[in-house]
């Protein structure tokens, strides 16, 4: 039972892994490169909080012992930091659209 705890935790390390990746290599749209940089912080961050998430829930009932509430509070830290850099950059749209440029063709 508790595995399948671990299925969602498996889908937000992908995240964290995978925006990072998609935002700097993105030919569609360029990026500023503080928001690079800022989703390469928030990519980070996801990983820790998802290592600190699974570490609470290994520890099953030990959680509510002083390390477990002390795990459970930077988990909530740095979660609400993600959230907030997150919220940042998709209101602040740092991102262009490349056109895209086909090739010509003689007539």
């Amino acid at each position: 039972m508790k595995a399948l705890f671990f299925i969602p935790l498996l889908v937000i390390a992908a995240g964290c892994l995978a925006a990072p990746v998609l935002v700097v290599c993105s030919r569609r749209r360029a990026y500023e490169p503080w928001a690079k940089v800022t989703y390469i912080l928030i990519g980070v961050l996801g990983l820790i909080w998802t290592g600190l998430e699974s570490a609470v829930l290994l520890l099953g009932d030990a959680a509510f012992g002083p390390v477990g509430v002390a795990l459970s509070h930077a988990r909530t830290l740095i979660g609400g930091v993600c959230i907030g850099l997150t919220i940042a950059v998709v209101i602040a749209r740092p991102y262009k659209i490349v056109p895209n440029e086909r090739t010509q063709t003689a007539v």
